[in-house]
């Protein structure tokens, strides 16, 4: 445990791929698993059952790009059971899975304040719970598209119309699913397969390509939605 970044405080330029953060704590600090203050790539990484103040997973107050990731059980006690973003944070969020997060303030899964940037694309939020706003607290300020939010209130900029808003995103639970980090499935019938044409990568800067376990996107003519590619999609 720490007062910040139970597991990595981050001062400079860190890359972070194929990692499992789990059961890790920032007292009554920020970021359970880290605190970023300068800039970071994340990609293909689980968080799990992480706990802090602000930020039960990670806090964000530099640029950090989130590509692939989930995001399951972490807690905060204040703001952003998943993540929490600071007013100088720019955040890109491409390809994740985040639920069952809770918050006992403001965004179960993410919150982003005033003076933060927000981009949100083929992303899955659902399943979160927070005293306010149980998914998403804040403005999406750039909404990519092929995003499933189970419960929108609190947020506001989720406008693009491959979005699947205010449903629940049928997902089975955390597991292996074929690799060594763990993923959230959709199961039939979720509206996060087969979703909208994959994104731009922030990281490549390239069409999107894969998932979190190295599975090719799209499987058909679109990408699902999350960490997880569906094999069968159509």
């Amino acid at each position: 445990s720490a007062s910040a970044g139970g597991a990595i405080y981050n001062t400079g330029a860190v890359t972070i791929t194929d990692s499992t953060f789990s059961a890790n704590t920032a007292n009554a600090g920020e970021g359970g698993a880290i605190a970023s203050t300068d800039t970071a790539t994340i990609t293909d990484s689980t968080f799990s059952a992480n706990t802090a103040f602000n930020g039960g997973a990670i806090i964000i107050v530099g640029t950090v790009d989130i590509v692939n990731n989930t995001f399951s059980r972490n807690a905060a006690t204040g703001d952003g059971g998943g993540i929490a973003i600071g007013n100088t944070g720019t955040v890109s969020v491409v390809g994740s899975t985040f639920s069952g997060n809770t918050a006992t303030g403001n965004g179960g899964a993410i919150d982003h304040v005033n003076g933060s940037t927000l981009r949100l694309a083929l992303s899955v939020v659902g399943g979160n719970t927070a005293l306010l706003a149980p998914d998403i607290f804040g403005t999406v300020d750039i909404d990519d598209g092929g995003n499933v939010v189970g419960n929108t209130a609190g947020s506001n900029g989720l406008t693009t119309k491959s979005d699947r808003l205010n449903v629940a995103p049928l997902l089975a639970p955390l597991a292996d699913n074929g690799s060594h980090v763990q993923t959230f499935a959709p199961l039939p019938g979720s509206p996060a397969i087969a979703i909208a044409t994959c994104p731009t990568d922030p990281i490549t800067r390239m069409q999107l390509a894969i998932d979190a376990r190295g599975m090719s996107r799209p499987q058909g003519a679109s990408c699902d939605a999350g960490s997880y590619q569906t094999p069968t999609s159509p």
